[in-house]
């Protein structure tokens, strides 16, 4: 199953959604990362990719799937988009990878907006194919850099620590009532690899920065550091390590509300023989779209979000109503529900169901 890119930004801007996810005006962040939605050590297919416990010779088939997710750093909300398939094909040796397929939604994505596009990924994406790939589509990145993996990188930054001629700018903030205190380091334009005396291919070049918080004593809170190809100064190092930062919404706030709210994503509804799976899957992220949509523009709905505890049991009690009546819309079961509750007496079904 597919949908589409357009049809989606094209309706949320319709709606005037799409403009409270603008980053700075100018920009829109959009989150990659992988996750399973499918595991057996029984089922398989020749989509399946497989692991193989070294010590026991068991063979663990899943599915995965990209989840490329519109983040902003003071929404908590995400808004989901087409999904990419971490699938095998038939005639290549090697698995398919989170990589790969991030690099075909990269080339699926025809963006109907005119803003810029900012790629976000973990440490995985910090590597120059992918750089070269985003950059190729003409859109920016922030990705997670991390020293363990990024040897050479990190071998400039200690150099120009130690001469001191970093940039650094530091805020303080109060947040919850305790004193925080933020330190943005900064860079630009340096090496992502060693060149290895390659004059003809030159490495990319990447500018980096870290954020570190601390508390008022000095211990520190969060320390996280990020690439980028926009050009780092005093006046933006904040609002480019915020970007990077919220990243973090594609796993806690699509992710995991796929796999724990309500939708049990990982749970494994079907495997089929070739494409029930990914159908399946891409049933369940759909339906997660329509949720935040109506979140964030149906009065009716969000009024009930709020009076209800969790997503969870909003939708167990909707699988129970609609189980047992036949409603003339979906407002008006959202109607009937909400009168219900508020009035904490039986309510006369008539005018609401069939």
């Amino acid at each position: 199953m597919q949908w589409s890119h357009e049809i989606i930004l094209d309706k949320l801007r319709d709606i005037g959604i799409l403009d409270k996810f603008y980053f700075k005006d100018d920009y829109m962040l959009v989150a990659l990362d992988g996750t399973h939605y499918h595991s057996s050590k029984n089922i398989s297919c020749k989509c399946c990719q497989s692991k193989t416990n070294s010590d026991t010779g068991e063979v663990h088939y899943y599915h995965s799937v990209i989840t490329p997710t519109i983040v902003h750093p003071d929404i908590k909300k995400v808004i989901p988009l087409m999904q990419e398939f971490i699938s095998n094909d038939d005639g290549k040796d090697k698995q398919d990878c989170e990589v790969n397929a991030s690099k075909r939604w990269l080339d699926s994505f025809n963006n109907p907006t005119n803003k810029k596009l900012i790629i976000l990924g973990d440490n995985l994406y910090s590597r120059e194919p992918m750089i070269k790939k985003v950059l190729d589509k003409s859109h920016s990145y922030i990705f997670v850099a991390k020293p363990t993996s990024h040897k050479y990188l990190y071998e400039q930054i200690e150099m120009i620590k130690n001469l001191n001629t970093i940039d650094t700018k530091i805020i303080s903030k109060m947040i919850n009532g305790k004193k925080q205190i933020f330190t943005y380091n900064y860079i630009n334009n340096l090496a992502i690899k060693n060149p290895q005396g390659d004059t003809q291919h030159p490495p990319q070049e990447v500018n980096w920065c870290e954020v570190i918080v601390t508390n008022a004593t000095g211990n520190k809170l969060y320390h996280n550091s990020f690439v980028t190809d926009i050009s780092l100064n005093v006046n933006n190092v904040i609002d480019i390590a915020t970007a990077g930062r919220s990243r973090w919404k594609i796993e806690n706030e699509n992710n995991n509300t796929l796999k724990t709210k309500g939708y049990h994503l990982d749970h494994n509804f079907g495997h089929g023989k070739e494409n029930l799976s990914k159908t399946l899957c891409s049933l369940n992220i759909l339906a997660f779209l329509f949720h935040t949509v109506q979140e964030l523009d149906d009065d009716l709905y969000m009024e009930l979000r709020d009076n209800i505890g969790t997503r969870e049991e909003f939708f167990v009690g909707i699988n129970f109503l609609t189980t047992m009546f036949n409603f003339k819309s979906f407002n008006k079961m959202l109607e009937y529900i909400l009168i219900a509750r508020q009035t904490e007496e039986n309510v006369d079904m008539k005018g609401y169901i069939m």
